[in-house]
């Protein structure tokens, strides 16, 4: 069985060559082709074409690894290992021949190694091509598997129509891949099946709009009682490499123990697409943080560490994760979007695991700040913390109060506005989730919040950016944010990009903050307003009262809805009731 294919960029318009291939070999995407003049090299230790030893080895027990390769012309093949912040050592070389039919190369050494990234590096003898290839064992599969690709949709169709039809090419239809199937829950009920691929493979469910917490819950029962044993959950865009899916299939065809394990792809950054966001992610009491953020998965150095530390995240997001369908005890909390993925993968216990190869590219978070998303990340984060038995009056407080700040320091007031309201809902509402699982009433609610922003078009992003003074930080606790400066002491005007975060310790400084948006070409303004600051302060000492007076009867309810809103048969019913 295949292991690894070599894998070729996609034509998508994501340029990220050295998640690939280093050197100068020209790649046909379209094609999938490599094309070499005679002499020269191309070095694939990199994110997608090197096989870790303790991915396939250690967790994976495989023992015995051959190469093949496909395509025309004269190579040399040589091997090498590449362990972190230590020089290639090189394992030996090949000299193949790829006119009549692919080489297959034997790795003895294979046997004795026991950590470090293994690829090959190839010296064109005369003009070729490479077409194809991969990493392959004899060794038979530990379990028979039948996975589920799971896409929940609302209103995108431009986006997962062209999905649709790019997995169907490139998995579904590959023989070598017959037990792959796709789900796709259409939660606008505005797809038909002549718009999906013409394949059997492919499942249309129409479904009522309970955001990603219910449309993958109605995907995860569609696939158990379809006798599926494993699950991926993905982005409707599905802005994966195929290889992702086909390496994520291997992988649980050979694993030792697929129990309570879950495979989370690493995000990139689309502005950036070597530039991992999370490699899983880490919940604590102060909010949620990516794994390796930042980390370059185009540097060698970066790569090698990211394979060989121990796996520290606790969740992974549901824009690339897979996972045992046996192994899920509790379904997704109903928060609509935003925090399911977190609490779905602490409270199933998941070992959440990252494989090279195994990615997918997103919208940096920054760019999806709304008022809508800043409710929705509020109020589920008090409902995880209550699971996570980290809850308590005071850090409650403590963080409403650090939300707050951040939204009023940077000047946008209606998230500071939204937050509020996450907590009141929380503290007061009785039945917040049930009553209102297609969130009707909050998006109803929070529409009423007033806009303090403006949005202008520009021409030219400003080359100068915030800089930290060694004198801000004592002015700006000794003036209380700024509020007790006269506003011809601050700054006029200060510039931050839209995929970076508002630094509210940098732009309280300054009289307007504008955020630029990469993609829509617009700067969105946000203004200095005393009021609204003054405001905050007030609402900061109204939320505290309202915490440490009704914060042990709000935990007790929540203790119990978190067990039954997440049971199978909550969300059967929930089906049943709702597609009558």
């Amino acid at each position: 069985m295949i292991l690894q294919n070599i894998t070729f960029e996609q034509d998508q318009g994501i340029e990220a060559h050295d998640l690939f291939y280093r050197g100068n070999a020209v790649c046909d995407k379209r094609n999938k082709t490599l094309y070499f003049r005679k002499g020269q090299e191309e070095l694939f230790n990199t994110f997608f074409n090197s096989l870790s030893v303790k991915t396939w080895k250690k967790e994976c027990g495989i023992n015995h690894v051959f190469m093949k390769i496909r395509g025309s012309g004269k190579f040399i093949v040589r091997f090498g290992l590449q362990k972190a912040y230590k020089p290639i050592l090189w394992l030996g070389d090949h000299q193949v021949s790829l006119e009549a039919d692919e080489a297959c190369i034997d790795m003895p050494f294979w046997e004795d190694l026991e950590q470090g990234l293994v690829f090959v590096g190839v010296t064109a003898i005369s003009d070729g091509e490479i077409s194809g290839g991969g990493f392959f064992t004899n060794e038979p599969t530990r379990r028979d598997i039948k996975l589920g690709l799971v896409i929940t949709h609302f209103n995108r169709k431009k986006y997962v129509i062209p999905a649709v039809h790019r997995i169907c090419q490139d998995v579904l239809n590959d023989t070598r891949y017959s037990n792959i199937y796709l789900v796709v829950v259409d939660n606008s009920k505005n797809l038909t099946r002549h718009e999906l691929e013409s394949n059997d493979k492919v499942y249309l469910i129409p479904n009522t709009n309970v955001g990603g917490s219910g449309g993958f819950a109605r995907g995860l029962l569609y696939l158990k009682d379809n006798g599926f044993s494993h699950c991926l959950f993905m982005d409707d865009d599905a802005s994966c490499h195929e290889e992702s899916i086909k390496r994520t299939y291997a992988y649980w065809s050979y694993v030792v123990d697929d129990r309570s394990m879950g495979i989370s792809g690493i995000l990139f950054d689309e502005n950036f697409p070597v530039t991992v966001l999370e490699a899983g992610g880490r919940w604590s009491e102060r909010g949620w943080f990516g794994v390796f953020q930042k980390k370059n998965a185009g540097s060698i150095d970066d790569l090698t560490v990211m394979d060989s530390l121990g796996y520290s995240a606790n969740y992974g997001a549901w824009c690339f994760f897979s996972f045992a369908v046996k192994s899920i005890s509790h379904y997704p909390f109903p928060f609509f979007v935003r925090g399911d993925d977190i609490l779905f993968s602490l409270q199933n216990n998941l070992k959440i695991i990252t494989l090279l190869g195994v990615s997918t590219w997103v919208d940096s978070f920054s760019n999806k700040e709304s008022v809508f998303t800043q409710y929705l990340s509020a109020r589920s984060q008090l409902i995880i913390s209550i699971y996570a038995k980290r809850a308590s009056a005071r850090s409650w407080f403590r963080l409403f109060v650090s939300q707050n700040r951040g939204c009023v320091g940077s000047y946008n007031y209606a998230l500071s506005y939204a937050t509020y309201k996450a907590y009141q809902d929380i503290l007061c509402k009785t039945n917040l989730f049930t009553e209102d699982m297609t969130g009707e009433k909050f998006r109803g609610e929070l529409q009423d919040i007033p806009a303090f922003d403006h949005v202008i078009p520009f021409t030219e992003f400003p080359q100068k950016m915030l800089k930290k003074r060694f004198w801000m930080s004592p002015m700006r606790k000794i003036s209380l944010n700024c509020v007790l400066l006269p506003r011809f002491l601050l700054g006029s005007r200060a510039f931050v990009k839209k995929w970076q975060p508002l630094t509210w310790k940098l732009t309280c400084f300054y009289r307007d903050c504008y955020c630029y948006n990469n993609d829509a070409g617009v700067m969105t303004c946000f203004r200095h307003n005393k009021i609204e600051i003054i405001k905050s302060f007030f609402r900061n000492f109204c939320m505290g009262l309202r915490i440490f007076m009704k914060f042990r009867c709000c935990n007790k309810k929540y203790e119990t809805q978190l067990e039954r809103l997440t049971t199978e048969n909550f969300w059967r019913r929930y089906f049943e009731k709702n597609d009558r």
